[in-house]
């Protein structure tokens, strides 16, 4: 009862802070589930529909109450400026002709873009010569971004120190060391794989395109929770103990979100990332259940709105998912039908290449809203690339151990320059470009989840709350 109860507020709390947000379509969800609950057990509707009420009315203020205010004499008064002293809070993301970056100003973030020669960084304090507007997009504002604006003279006054700016610039030493001992093509796949570094190459970033692939490079989020997938999977070959796995894994994982820059949205993956090497450890249905939705709650209640917005978040979370409930059951089917073996190193392979496809399957609807477009015969490319990213994944992650050691990383990235080929044959394939609209997104997300009941229709949840004597 207490697993049930707990999966019961949960599951309604999560659905009401998305209701903040699109009312119609939860408020019909919720609809929906009480009526099935009903028709399954109509002895326990009422006890059934008040805790989901109370529960999905908990979140729905409790998103209201954290949804930031907009203070307009604040902004007002901060877009008359002509000059700001702020501070950087974000790395800048380089472009071909400009940079964009946040800075805090007074407690408001403003998103800024500026000429590429300014070297800037992380926790500069800088006084700024810009234009401000005021950004009109509901999203952005329920991010806490409310301006933006164009620098025209950048000037730095300070450097606010902490600990984050010496992990950061730790990395920029270790990036500039790797950019000299390795060419450029493999610099950029291993950036790009590891933490979603963008790829300043315009023909790679191009072959990635056409590919249907540029999501492996973009969505580090979904990286760290294949990766974390794939380091179990490794130290359970050789047979370690569960206590080992989490002491090896877990500060593993701490370094790819280093790397990837420890902003929220990596953060919360890095969440997800754990959680799931906890479930694997677990192998219990119920109690991975309960873990996964435990991590969402978590997160929803220090930040309401990573669950609408956050999209490294939702990709990580899909990817759990389909990594618990979709790759047993694609694993049971390739063993069957497509058996390679029986060796340990066999099983592996199978099993890391299961979870990739039903963490596939689940995060591709989502990258296609997303990008907005979808090449029909990237599915092709997706099904042939994807098994091999945790590999290469390492391999980068190996380069990185062994960096300070000359020629290593140079012949470990041979590997990378082969990848770099397959990328440019598949980008050479016929482009028939689709717009998914959204309600195909959500009816292929209906029918997943639809399959996923019917795999685990012995470990539903009993909602009739009775204690077991």
């Amino acid at each position: 009862m207490p697993s049930v109860l707990f999966f019961s507020i949960s599951l309604f709390f999560i659905f009401g802070t998305f209701a903040g947000i699109n009312k119609i379509f939860f408020i019909f969800l919720l609809v929906s589930l009480i009526f099935l609950q009903f028709r399954k057990n109509p002895r326990i509707f009422l006890k059934f529909i008040l805790l989901a009420i109370f529960s999905f009315s908990a979140g729905y203020f409790y998103f209201i109450l954290r949804t930031p205010q907009i203070d307009f004499l604040t902004l007002k008064n901060i877009s008359a400026k002509k000059v700001i002293t702020a501070e950087i809070v974000s790395e800048p993301k380089i472009y071909e002709t400009y940079q964009k970056f946040t800075a805090k100003y007074n407690g408001v973030k403003i998103i800024i873009s500026a000429p590429i020669f300014y070297q800037i960084k992380f926790g500069d304090i800088t006084e700024i010569e810009i234009k401000l507007e005021k950004i009109t997009d509901t999203k952005q504002n329920m991010q806490k971004f409310f301006l933006k604006g164009s620098a025209k003279k950048i000037k730095i006054t300070g450097e606010h120190k902490t600990i984050f700016n010496q992990i950061l610039k730790f990395k920029k030493n270790l990036e500039s060391k790797l950019a000299l001992q390795i060419p450029s093509t493999p610099f950029e796949i291993i950036s790009g794989l590891l933490y979603g570094k963008d790829i300043s190459s315009i023909e790679l970033k191009s072959n990635f395109k056409n590919a249907g692939l540029s999501h492996l490079t973009a969505m580090s989020g979904y990286n760290l929770t294949i990766i974390s997938s794939f380091v179990f999977n490794i130290l359970k070959y050789f047979s370690i103990s569960k206590f080992l796995i989490n002491f090896i894994s877990i500060p593993i994982l701490v370094i790819f979100v280093i790397f990837a820059g420890a902003q929220g949205s990596i953060v919360r993956a890095f969440i997800m990332s754990v959680v799931l090497i906890l479930i694997k450890n677990s192998g219990r249905i119920p109690l991975s259940r309960n873990i996964l939705l435990g991590a969402a709650l978590l997160i929803t209640l220090i930040n309401p709105i990573s669950l609408s917005f956050d999209l490294g978040f939702q990709l990580s979370f899909l990817a759990t998912v389909g990594i618990i409930y979709l790759a047993p059951q694609l694993e049971k089917f390739f063993t069957k039908f497509a058996s390679l073996g029986n060796s340990k190193i066999i099983r592996i392979i199978q099993k890391t290449f299961s979870e990739t496809l039903g963490a596939q399957i689940m995060v591709l609807p989502l990258i296609w809203h997303y990008f907005d477009e979808l090449n029909i015969l990237s599915v092709f490319s997706n099904l042939i690339i994807l098994p091999l990213i945790p590999f290469f994944m390492l391999i980068g992650f190996i380069i990185l151990l062994f960096i300070f050691i000359p020629v290593v990383p140079l012949i470990l990235s041979y590997p990378f320059e082969w990848f770099a080929i397959l990328i440019n044959i598949f980008s050479h394939l016929p482009i028939l470009y689709f717009n998914p609209p959204i309600a195909y997104i959500i009816f292929i997300y209906i029918y997943i989840f639809y399959l996923i009941y019917q795999f685990n229709k012995k470990n539903i949840p009993d909602f009739s709350m009775k204690i077991k004597t």
